[in-house]
């Protein structure tokens, strides 16, 4: 489990299976092991692992904690404050404390399981208040632990009457009509079975998902970027690693607590079948045993858990559509083509400039890499005769190092592209040192807060060089850090295979020495949007690694174009921006964000709660405003005829056409281009 973290807008994921279907067995160990393990691996290869003190073993085990107990409303003060001895004993004997505490713990979160399932069936509407002026912390970071039992089920209940709100003013919306008392009972019923069934599942926590999170809480603390990995979670690392899924090709977003089909990707298996449709709310999913499932409430990646499946294999859904009519369908899973590099030539009635457009999702590997598909774009939009170049790192997350410094060569001559220092202390570089420009005209990126590792490797460097201009977010994710992963090795282990752990092994550094870790790269030109008005990145985590540097290697001296005139680019852009509807509508949709991080005090009180939603639903619709297509603003898609593409994949990029066409940022980065041209 890893650290939650403020986002922008709505989480959006891809749904996949892998072609196993394997789940975790329960008390697959005779005692936990497994940290000790990782304790020898982290101590000999983590870049600064920290040394083993009794400190470090009481941070380690509020993490733990955090780890086994994320809504901090299973374990009470009391009961941590008995397990003092335990903390200890860990720092003494790691391996028997490990095993006496995870036991505890293990004992201690299956009984509130139990003790939360139990209080949740005995519950009925009328113990709920709909005029209730008590209020809830909706935020558990923000959320004090109950101090003993009896504390305890008072949270229990104020958080079971926050769910029922947030169900029954659904219900509220979607059938004013209905009498409310009606309307209480099935929001409370529906409320009622997915509490409890969340609640069964930490009655049900097997020994071995308590010690996996105590070795996760110990490399938590180590840093942000490393933790443990199981088999199979790092099967599903590798298979996004390399674009390779299988699943139903539908990304999703929570909204009131359910998951909405945002996007069917062009060519996946729910694309081919038709059934599902953008819009459509997943009610309810076969848990596999031919049950269904009301995944109102549940985390996304219990979703995604419930949606795998080998391939060839089908889920059952009930889904909602858009007139608020139900259906039940089956959906096939298979092999999904995740999006590649696309390119599309831009033109707007205000701009004098048809200009270039690449987007990359990510730098990712394969027999067709990043870096090949976008050689074949630049030397397609270089037969366009595209005299600039919009490079879209928008919520790129990185990938390949050494893809992202061959991306670098296309735009420069012989360069150092990427620096990386390890535990050693000894400097190594990626150099382009084959004096070929592929892409010689101007050059803007793209970046925002969700910009990180190889994609700030990208735009940094490229900014060292002025080679490019950097405009969005204020600064970038900030991920400066190398990951390798490394086998456990755990004897007294009944499992095949303990797992393995992500370490951050060393730094990368851009060209003249910067590394994006903690600060990120800031942007030349900045566009407002969600990132400008909340914390986030690797800096929001209690653990993240410092900012580092190296001294500067730069050759500032190539043969391509500078950016120059900076302030005016500025200064005109801030200009266009205070006078665009579009624009407006982002800072409003922004500082809501931004609110509403904030205000995580709830109210019980039905007729408040109620009115809070209405206004959210007003302001939705107004911001559905800024996906509405920009007059005047065309993207045509570019086909390399050397591509060779399969059908289904230019389906998919002519369907970004629209996308493009709805986002202001993109035209303000074309007239950005135009002022430099």
């Amino acid at each position: 489990m890893r650290p939650s973290h403020s986002i922008f807008l709505a989480i959006s994921i891809l749904l996949f299976g892998t072609s196993c279907n394997s789940q975790t067995t329960v008390n697959k160990i005779r005692q936990p092991s497994l940290l000790p393990a990782a304790v020898e691996v982290a101590t000999e290869n983590h870049l600064s692992a920290k040394p083993w003190t009794q400190e470090l073993c009481d941070t380690i085990v509020q993490q733990f904690l955090d780890e086994l107990d994320e809504d901090r409303l299973h374990l009470t003060r009391v009961s941590i404050n008995e397990w003092q001895a335990l903390q200890e004993l860990l720092f003494r004997d790691m391996a028997q404390g490990e095993s006496l505490l995870v036991e505890a713990a293990h004992k201690e979160i299956n009984a509130a399981g139990l003790a939360r399932a139990a209080f949740y069936k005995q519950l009925l509407p009328k113990h709920l208040d709909l005029d209730s002026s008590a209020r809830f912390e909706s935020n558990p970071e923000r959320r004090d632990r109950p101090k003993d039992g009896r504390k305890r089920t008072k949270e229990w209940k104020r958080h079971f009457h926050w769910k029922l709100l947030e169900q029954l003013t659904k219900e509220v919306l979607i059938a004013p009509e209905k009498e409310l008392q009606i309307l209480k009972k099935r929001a409370f019923t529906k409320v009622q079975q997915r509490l409890i069934e969340r609640a069964e599942v930490k009655a049900n926590m097997d020994l071995l998902e308590c010690a996996e999170a105590l070795t996760n809480a110990y490399l938590q603390v180590q840093d942000y970027q490393s933790y443990y990995m199981s088999p199979q979670s790092k099967s599903d690392w590798q298979a996004e690693y390399t674009r390779q899924f299988v699943g139903i090709g539908a990304r999703l977003e929570i909204e009131n607590d359910y998951p909405k089909i945002t996007e069917l990707l062009v060519g996946s298996p729910a694309w081919k079948q038709g059934q599902l449709k953008e819009g459509d709310i997943i009610l309810t999913i076969s848990d596999g045993s031919g049950e269904m499932k009301d995944v109102g409430g549940l985390a996304m990646n219990e979703i995604v858990a419930l949606l795998k499946g080998p391939e060839g294999s089908s889920v059952q859904l009930l889904v909602a559509g858009t007139a608020n009519t139900s259906r039940q369908i089956k959906v096939p899973r298979g092999q999904v083509e995740l999006e590649t590099a696309s390119s599309f030539m831009l033109s707007d009635s205000l701009a004098e400039q048809p200009i270039g457009y690449l987007r990359l999702p990510r730098f990712y590997m394969g027999d067709e890499g990043s870096a090949w598909h976008v050689l074949q774009e630049l030397e397609a939009l270089n037969e366009l005769e595209a005299q600039a170049l919009i490079l879209d790192l928008r919520f790129n997350r990185g990938g390949s190092a050494r893809e992202a410094a061959q991306i670098i060569g296309f735009f420069l001559e012989d360069a150092v592209a990427m620096q990386s220092r390890y535990k050693e202390g000894d400097v190594s570089q990626i150099t382009d040192d084959d004096g070929k420009v592929v892409f010689d005209g101007e050059l803007l990126i793209m970046v925002n807060g969700r910009s990180s590792s190889a994609s700030e490797l990208t735009s940094g460097t490229l900014q060292d060089y002025k080679r490019a201009l950097i405009v969005g977010s204020p600064q970038t994710f900030g991920k400066g850090s190398i990951q390798q992963f490394f086998d456990l090795e755990v004897e007294d282990s009944l499992q095949a295979q303990p797992g393995q752990v992500k370490l951050t092994v060393g730094n990368f550094f851009t060209a003249s020495g910067r590394s994006p870790q903690y600060n990120g790269i800031a942007a030349d030109i900045v566009l407002p949007d969600g990132f400008g008005y909340i914390r986030s990145g690797e800096r929001t985590g209690p653990f993240a690694l410092p900012p580092v540097s190296l001294d500067s290697l730069i050759n500032p001296i190539q043969n391509v174009n500078l950016v120059e005139g900076l302030d005016s680019l500025r200064i005109k852009s801030e200009t266009r921006v205070a006078s665009s509807d579009h624009f407006n509508l982002a800072v409003k949709r922004a500082e809501r964000l931004a609110e509403q991080e904030k205000a995580t005090m709830i109210t019980l009180n039905y007729k408040k709660f109620l009115d809070s939603k209405k206004n959210d639903y007003l302001l939705d619709q107004q911001l559905e405003e800024i996906e509405a297509p920009i007059e005047g603003f065309h993207a045509e898609l570019v086909i390399p005829e050397n591509r060779g593409e399969r059908e289904m994949l230019k389906l998919r990029r002519q369907r970004l056409v629209e996308q493009i066409q709805s986002d202001p940022y993109i035209q303000e980065c074309l007239f950005i281009l135009n002022d430099m041209l």
